[in-house]
């Protein structure tokens, strides 16, 4: 198994205010600062992915605007099956992924923004129209390196690390927001096909 780094999450809220200061504009209260390691899979917010790759739930926030008001110790909101995105909000993720590592295509109903910290990652997408039950079509590849920034819209999509290109692990940032129902045009007709959430078996 790769030897992965633990995810320290740090979380900062207002403390109550003064009376004697309420009536002060420029009053501000103190500010908590909470953190903790997210390292245990019991904790339900580390998905081990075979030895290859890890991936920690940062956060999740069944809506938005999100709310700053409330206790030190809110919680993340529980995510839906397949347990990627909220229809409504989102969802921030963090992983790290050693040579090997590979995830299927698939889809789903939100906009990502996926951000490689350090190491290379390839994105694959379908160059052609696809035969994803089949696997037919064709397929293009795109070499995501530190610094680049993925914005998918509710494309089938997946990625994986080459097993040949050294032993250095990549960490990267994901921001899952959920959208409205993905859907594309078909030549030649004014309708539009819906696209749903799609995952290898269905």
């Amino acid at each position: 198994m790769a030897n992965f780094a633990p995810v320290r999450r740090i979380i900062t809220h207002n403390s109550p205010l003064s009376p004697s200061l309420a009536d002060n504009s420029g009053a501000q209260p103190a500010v908590v600062v909470h953190s903790e390691m997210l390292t245990s899979p019991d904790l339900g917010n580390v998905m081990q992915l075979g030895a290859s790759c890890t991936n920690t739930s940062i956060f999740s926030h069944a809506k938005v605007p999100t709310s700053n008001s409330g206790p030190e110790d809110v919680q993340p909101d529980p995510i839906p099956p397949p347990g990627i995105y909220l229809p409504a909000g989102i969802h921030v993720t963090y992983s790290q992924a050693a040579p090997g590592f590979r995830v299927p295509l698939h889809r789903t109903t939100s906009t990502d923004y996926v951000f490689i910290h350090s190491g290379e990652l390839t994105l694959v997408t379908p160059s052609t129209e696809y035969d994803a039950t089949k696997g037919q079509g064709e397929l293009q590849e795109t070499i995501c390196r530190a610094g680049d920034v993925i914005m998918q819209r509710g494309t089938m999509h997946g990625y994986f690390r080459w097993a040949n290109k050294g032993t250095e692990v990549v960490q990267y940032f994901a921001i899952m927001i959920g959208s409205d129902p993905v859907t594309t045009e078909i030549s030649g007709k004014e309708e539009r096909l819906t696209l749903p959430d799609w995952f290898p078996g269905q």
